[in-house]
């Protein structure tokens, strides 16, 4: 069989006795002629036995289950020129029948490639469509043309002759050991005489000379990236993978356009400017197509089609990229291509412990100096995994432990780029590892997943448990994008991440239901509810319904996420000790994504759907950046205020009893009152010697001053003194207006009394809490939460409660006028203690929309939301911005309206019920009393009144009586009433019945036409008396109306002047009344 490993045609026991045989050289690059003899010998006994194994291997890696070898130890790419030539001139739909051997089955050129020639594996190139059956280019230019091209001692210009790239090496190979080391490298790259002027303008950027600081290529991170075992050289199959990946750049004479984000140059970014990109496959594919032709005008005659020379439609082009771009950034590096073509010989997209053992990455722990690589094993064994972790500068950075980052027994992509973006082999990445190792930055920047060490300057870097944080994001956002064909902006996920979301028993928000049988979650599921069986995550079957989980629902079924609820158990007792400890068991329950073992494909990620509201995420007990929650789910969100539903009754009385017992009033009343002795005195001075309503007497002139000054500071005028003087009345005219302000004074001390009595009817929002005592959660405020004073902030008087049962308790003692606590937690107050049902509403109404301040939002932010994880794990802003962005269009949308109207809608008040009615705004007590009051004072002096009247007629009938008959009156009063009134009474009725009589009798002689004429008469006279009176009513109308017309016009004329004197009062009132209050305040 052939010789394995690298440098196959060049073992180092043929290179001590000076035989090349690859070139047929000496180590001195001179022509052997029996290195061409042996060469032959070898390619011939290679082609006798072709027809049982196309490619030699070592060693059988998995076998299949019909006992045949199902993975082949192929280490070495060593295509002898004259087999592969036999390939390159057949149509590679064919390449099964090139042996000639009847028992080959039918095979697509890339997987006969694959499987029956990996030797080869580097020739080919696969178009990567059609989809189905991808075809393949393996095609040398025209052998003579190549000769005429290369000048001696120059690289070859077939850049798809994978037969020419040994020689190539040679070339660059000064020091004649198989390896290139960094400088021998990098002559490929900057030295103009070696790379030929066809690519020369792909490294320098169209230059005539290499320049590093313009150049679009850095070498020292190319050799870097194409030195894929980390030993500082590159071997022969390194040498071949790095023509294979840089072969159809060099034919399409076109480099990569995608430049770093940051601005960098080409050479200072990705791969240091090495790496394929969408513009440059576009370029390759036209290639493709053109040098397909060209062969097929040629090759006809060897069965060479022209159906599969053309261009790849757009969906073809998308696809091929994501084929090729294991991580996403758009850019393939060149151990990215090695990955994907060489090293997953199996193509499952991971690398078992065969198929990494059969690679080119390192498997043993060598230690590297600074001179180059020692041979010293230092106890690693190939295909045993063992790691040494010996501080004296081993490398054991290339075993299969260290590159399974997950624990699942298979190597992905993402971890070898791990390993390989590891420049320095610090078991870290920094920020320039990152950058040039080619993070995308759709999967998060560096400060995303790293973590800061604030003892070390703040240097950032990223562990390999931070990295397993990246990897299982990246799995599953990479794997949901392919699945639903959505980009990364559109946040999909993939259905077989889990994704556990936590939530809380919290009506209206997450009322959560258990069942046991599937009529009950039927029952349930009619009824409006979500429900999940058991699961791993889940011990119980549980029913949910709510605002906040329909809403979150809404979002995963939007965003196409598939997500599994975890019920947060925790008692009561549980609760309120972690509240009073400032901690909060929903966020301790938080933690980074579970991974270890389960592979990164199958993390487990935790989101926390919040609803009530958590104690503040402070030091020591939390960072909050540690945390990363969405936007609120709820637009009503923040805090809210709450005060009794019954408006209060204005009580004017005690309004005016209150204001007299004010400092303010008491003292404004010590202050008239001495004006008024001052005044006193002036007044008796002025008139006290020429007015004699004035006593000249000191003590009598005192009091009647002060009388005097009262009567007319209150603008009662009694009337019963006057001034005299026209000094007096000068003064006087001027006391009057003083008076006037004074008591405007007092009028508006009341209506202020009053008012303010009913300002708490009018508090709608934390504005107009100010002079009120109002209820404040003890973990709003201090010190539970620093720097932050809602009192101070609206002006009110705090008072502290510890939960919103006990701030509910002292509203309804009328110990505060309302209290402030979050929106959630009242609702589920209500909610829970069933206040909603009230047979009359709900004592306590929530009088305006919630808010929240800059300083509140800092300690409080939104409730209802959804949190995760996220120290140095960016998939939990991932995860919050995807709900973020779904909730602002649920909004849009109505959705988050029909959502509230539905979970969140307050019950309206019985007023129908019995006793349930609008109160009356009399005041029945004091209205009752006062007509008692009335009645029984009515009933005493009507009592008095006729006994005093009784007493008055005896004593003047008694007098009469006296005086006519000489005796005094012997019967009471209505005795004698009573006598003297039934005589009067008979009298009376006597003479009535002789009128009647007397008319009878002349109304009968009277004839039949008599009384007709005199009833005519009657009615004559009755209507002449009606047309008077209707004259004197027409004119007293008449009269009536000037009359009123006369008044209206004095009355408009009186009006708008004492509105101008009001007026005028009130500018001078409020001028003097300011004046006072700036004396009194000084």
């Amino acid at each position: 069989s052939w010789p394995q490993g690298p440098s196959a045609l060049s073992t180092p026991e043929l290179r001590e006795e000076g035989v090349f045989l690859a070139m047929g050289r000496s180590t001195r690059g001179e022509k052997l002629w029996w290195g061409k003899v042996v060469g032959a010998v070898v390619v011939a006994a290679t082609l006798a036995t072709a027809g049982a194994q196309v490619c030699p291997s070592s060693t059988c890696l998995r076998t299949a289950a019909d006992g045949s070898c199902a993975l082949s130890d192929f280490k070495g790419l060593t295509c002898e020129p004259t087999f592969w030539s036999r390939h390159i001139t057949t149509f590679p739909g064919k390449w099964h029948s090139v042996n000639n051997l009847t028992s080959n089955p039918v095979q697509p050129g890339i997987e006969y490639l694959e499987q029956k020639l990996p030797c080869c594996r580097h020739c080919g190139w696969s178009l990567g469509y059609p989809i189905a059956v991808p075809e393949i280019m393996a095609i040398s230019p025209d052998q003579a043309m190549c000769a005429q091209r290369t000048t001696a001692g120059q690289l070859s210009q077939c850049y798809l002759d994978c037969t020419k790239w040994a020689g190539d090496m040679d070339i660059l190979d000064l020091t004649r050991d198989g390896y290139l080391n960094s400088t021998e490298f990098q002559r490929y790259i900057s030295e103009y005489k070696i790379a030929p002027p066809q690519m020369y303008g792909l490294y320098t950027g169209g230059g005539v000379s290499y320049d590093p600081h313009v150049s679009r290529l850095d070498g020292s991170i190319a050799f870097s990236q194409v030195d894929l075992d980390k030993d500082k050289r590159v071997s022969r199959d390194e040498w071949l993978i790095f023509r294979h990946f840089i072969g159809p750049i060099l034919v399409s004479k076109a480099g990569p356009t995608k430049s770093p984000s940051d601005g960098r140059p080409l050479a200072d970014g990705p791969f240091g400017g090495l790496f394929f990109d969408q513009s440059l496959a576009d370029v390759w594919a036209t290639n493709q197509v053109n040098i397909m032709l060209d062969y097929y005008l040629t090759n006809r005659a060897n069965g060479f089609v022209s159906s599969v020379a053309r261009p790849p439609v757009s969906y073809e082009r998308r696809l091929i990229m994501q084929t090729i771009d294991l991580d996403g950034s758009q850019r393939v590096g060149v151990d990215e291509h090695y990955f994907r073509l060489f090293a997953d010989k199996d193509k499952d997209g991971s690398l078992s412990p065969a198929e990494y053992y059969s690679s080119l990455y390192r498997k043993t722990c060598t230690k590297l100096q600074s001179s180059g690589p020692v041979g010293a094993d230092c106890g690693g064994k190939e295909r045993t995994g063992v790691r040494s972790d010996e501080s004296d500068g081993t490398d054991a950075m290339m075993n299969f432990n260290v590159h399974d980052i997950d624990k699942d027994g298979k190597i992905s992509f993402l971890e070898r780029k791990f390993v390989s973006s590891d420049i320095d082999h610090s078991g870290t990445i920094s920020r320039d590892e990152w950058r040039l190792g080619d993070f995308p930055e759709a999967y998060g920047p560096f400060e995303g997943h790293a973590e800061c060490d604030t003892s070390r300057d703040g240097r950032c870097e990223i562990d390999r448990t931070r990295y397993s944080y990246y990897m299982a994001f990246h799995e599953c956002a990479s794997q949901g994008s392919r699945a639903y064909n959505k980009p990364l902006s559109q946040f999909p996920w993939a259905a077989a991440c889990p994704l556990v979301i936590q939530v809380e028993d919290f009506k209206p928000f997450s009322h959560v239901e258990p069942f046991n049988t599937a009529e009950e979650k039927a029952a349930l599921v009619a009824r409006g509810f979500l429900c999940w069986d058991k699961n791993a995550f889940e011990p119980t079957n549980l029913c949910i319904t709510g605002y906040a989980i329909h809403s979150f629902d809404d979002i995963a079924k939007r965003l196409q996420w598939t997500y599994t609820p975890t019920l947060l158990r925790a008692t009561p007792a549980a609760r309120r000790q972690a509240t009073a400890a400032g901690t909060s068991l929903a966020v301790k329950s938080l933690t980074p994504p579970k991974i270890d073992g389960n592979g990164a494909a199958n993390a487990v990620f935790q989101m926390g759907l919040f609803t009530s509201y958590q104690m503040p995420w402070r030091e020591p007990l939390y960072n909050v950046t540690d945390f990363r929650c969405s936007s609120s789910l709820w637009l009503d969100d923040g805090l809210i205020v709450v005060k009794r539903t019954a408006q209060k009754e204005v009580n004017v009385e005690l309004a005016i009893v209150e204001m007299l017992i004010t400092p303010t009033f008491v003292n404004f009343v010590v202050f008239i009152y001495l004006i008024v002795v001052v005044l006193g005195h002036l007044f008796w001075f002025l008139e006290r010697s020429e007015n004699a309503l004035f006593a000249e007497a000191y003590t009598e002139g005192i009091i009647d001053g002060m009388w005097y000054s009262i009567v007319t500071m209150s603008t009662v005028g009694y009337g019963d003194k006057v001034p005299v003087t026209g000094v007096g009345k000068m003064a006087t005219i001027l006391w009057m207006f003083f008076g006037i302000i004074s008591f405007g004074v007092f009028s508006g001390n009341v209506s202020s009394q009053i008012a303010l009595s009913s300002l708490e009817n009018t508090i709608a929002s934390p504005v107009d809490l100010a002079s009120f005592s109002v209820g404040v959660l003890s973990s709003l405020a201090a010190p539970a939460v620093e720097n932050v004073d809602l009192d101070k902030e609206f002006g009110f008087s705090q008072v502290q409660c510890e939960s919103i049962d006990a701030c509910y308790d002292k509203l309804q003692k009328y110990q505060i006028t309302a209290f402030i606590a979050p929106h959630s937690d009242v609702l589920n107050y209500f909610n829970s203690s069933a206040l909603n049902n009230e047979k009359c509403g709900n004592p306590a109404s929530l009088p305006g929309a919630a808010f929240t301040t800059e300083t509140t939002a800092q300690f409080t932010g939104s409730t209802v939301k959804a949190c995760s994880y996220s120290k140095s794990v960016y998939a939990a802003q991932y995860l919050a911005d995807a709900v973020s962005m779904m909730q602002k269009k649920l909004r849009q949308d109505g959705t988050s309206d029909d959502l509230e109207a539905r979970y969140l809608k307050q019950d309206q008040p019985n007023e129908s019920a019995d006793g349930c009615g609008e109160a009356s705004r009399y005041k029945i007590a004091l209205i009752a009393s006062t007509v008692v009051i009335v009645f029984f004072y009515f009933i005493i002096i009507t009592l008095i009144q006729r006994y005093r009247k009784i007493e008055v007629q005896k004593a003047v009938l008694s007098h009469l009586m006296t005086s006519v008959t000489g005796q005094g009156l012997r019967k009471t009063p209505m005795e004698c009433a009573k006598k003297y009134g039934m005589r009067w009474l008979d009298t009376t009725r006597a003479r009535k019945a002789a009128k009647e009589e007397a008319k009878r009798k002349r109304l009968a002689e009277l004839g039949a036409h008599d009384y007709l004429v005199h009833i005519v008469k009657r009615i004559r006279r009755m209507a002449l008396q009606q047309t008077n009176e209707i004259r004197e009513v027409i004119h007293d109308t008449h009269t009536a109306r000037d009359r009123v017309s006369r008044l209206v016009t004095f009355m408009t004329f009186f009006g708008a002047l004492l509105v101008a004197v009001v007026i005028g009062l009130t500018i001078t009132l409020l001028v003097l009344w300011s004046g006072i209050v700036r004396l009194i305040n000084v």
